[in-house]
């Protein structure tokens, strides 16, 4: 396995064929409707620097995994860059072994270099990956809820 940083908008068709397998496996279609990835918006964050990406590929190069996160200055530590979860996936037949756990070490130390002093990783309910953030010494901090308001 084969992990780097890329750019979403060099690698947009294969963002969009794999998150739209993430979206259906996570059942997002029924919290916030179907998929529609802004590329525009995409665009103007990744070239301010808000946005990074890391990706796993296999041998041939094919595109199994990513995670994606959107830095900012601390809203509650001044001065300090955040690094906050935008999207963590890796398709099924990838998740044995340590593929996401060596994805998510991978991102850390590129965040790092980045200057982010904290990750904030997020999970979801229809595919709990809690264990791994918890087998890499992340802290347990809040729960997230969503509703959508007519």
């Amino acid at each position: 396995m084969k992990y780097q940083s890329e750019k979403v908008m060099e690698i947009w068709d294969e963002i969009e064929n794999i998150t739209d397998v993430a979206h259906k496996e996570l059942n997002l279609n029924g919290i916030v409707g179907e998929k529609s990835l802004n590329k525009q918006w995409y665009e103007t964050v990744e070239n301010n620097g808000n946005f990074f990406i890391v990706t796993a590929r296999t041998a041939n190069n094919k595109l199994v995994g990513y995670a994606s996160y959107f830095l900012t200055s601390s809203p509650l530590s001044f001065g300090l860059l955040q690094a906050e979860s935008n999207s963590f996936f890796m398709l099924k037949e990838y998740r044995r072994g340590f593929n996401g756990i060596n994805l998510l070490k991978f991102a850390e130390q590129k965040l790092k270099i980045l200057g982010a002093k904290f990750i904030i990783q997020k999970v979801n309910t229809a595919h709990d990956t809690s264990i791994l953030f918890e087998r890499m010494s992340y802290n347990f901090l809040e729960k997230v809820y969503i509703k959508e308001i007519e």
